[in-house]
């Protein structure tokens, strides 16, 4: 009965996806939304514990201070910083300064006037400027839905097509499942749709018309 079990488990394991293996997979809003509010060390140890390897590093003010321990004590538990949100100055010194080069996630805006085309390109110019700095830094920019237009599949895709028209390939899609409950009936079509310029994927539960929201 052992044995069955435990071949029933290897065979289960051995059936898991490569994106969806723990070697692939980033934490995520565990900064701001800790309830025990973890400092970088202990960040790290409870990354390192629960066997991921990669995070995404969401902040708040308070935590600007934090951003230089933070790097160190990924690095001293095997924990790539994988992605930043938003961008900051004093971060961008720091990714330098240690030589790393992680994803930067972004909210697009929602232009609200002009034709389709005029509101693409008024979203592409937005982001002009931090996917040029970026660029230069070795990192990517990812576009990060956040509702309204800016965070429609469609919109996403087509503000990329434009940079990457412009020259600026390093400019992709991070798609939040939480903030994409309007698109749980039309997924297969919308990921097909992102999938050439999909940076990451943040998954959760979801039902139907967000009722409850998870």
């Amino acid at each position: 009965m052992a044995l069955g079990s435990l071949f029933f488990a290897g065979q289960v394991r051995a059936e898991v996806l490569a994106n969806l293996k723990v070697d692939r997979l980033a934490a995520w809003c565990i900064v701001p939304f800790d309830a025990k509010k973890r400092g970088p060390e202990d960040r790290a140890k409870m990354l390192a514990r629960l066997g991921i390897k990669r995070c995404a590093y969401d902040w708040r003010g308070e935590h600007v201070k934090d951003f230089e321990e933070e790097i160190l004590q990924y690095k001293k538990h095997g924990i790539e910083f994988f992605a930043f949100w938003a961008g900051h100055d004093e971060a961008y010194k720091l990714f330098e300064k240690h030589d790393i080069h992680p994803q930067i996630w972004r909210t697009l805006g929602s232009p609200t006037e002009g034709s389709l085309e005029e509101m693409v390109s008024a979203a592409a110019d937005s982001v002009l400027g931090l996917a040029k700095h970026l660029d230069q830094m070795g990192c990517e920019l990812g576009l990060y839905n956040h509702g309204g237009w800016g965070g429609e599949p469609r919109n996403l895709v087509a503000v990329c097509e434009e940079l990457h028209e412009r020259g600026h390939k390093n400019v992709g899609i991070v798609y939040n499942w939480h903030h994409g409950h309007g698109h749980i009936g039309d997924w297969k079509e919308s990921l097909k749709l992102m999938k050439p310029y999909l940076l990451c994927l943040n998954l959760n539960g979801m039902n139907a018309e967000a009722k409850p929201k998870i």
